[in-house]
């Protein structure tokens, strides 16, 4: 992907599908499913639900009783 000569070098388009970017992408989807699934089961020791408000003058967040 590197070169001294701005002509040697790939298009953005053929770095991006260099399988060199697999790696990245696997451990990106690693951390994603990781933190996931530590806010589920965050949620579920809970008990409670949490919601946005958007009405103005109100509290940001509401909490609920499940």
């Amino acid at each position: 992907m590197l070169a001294w000569e701005p002509q040697d070098r790939p298009i953005a388009a053929e770095a991006l599908a260099s399988d060199a970017w697999n790696l990245v992408w696997a451990e990106k989807e690693k951390k994603k499913g990781k933190k996931e699934q530590k806010r589920k089961a965050k949620m579920q020791l809970d008990g409670v639900k949490r919601v946005r408000v958007l009405s103005p003058g109100e509290e940001d967040y509401k909490v609920f009783e499940s």
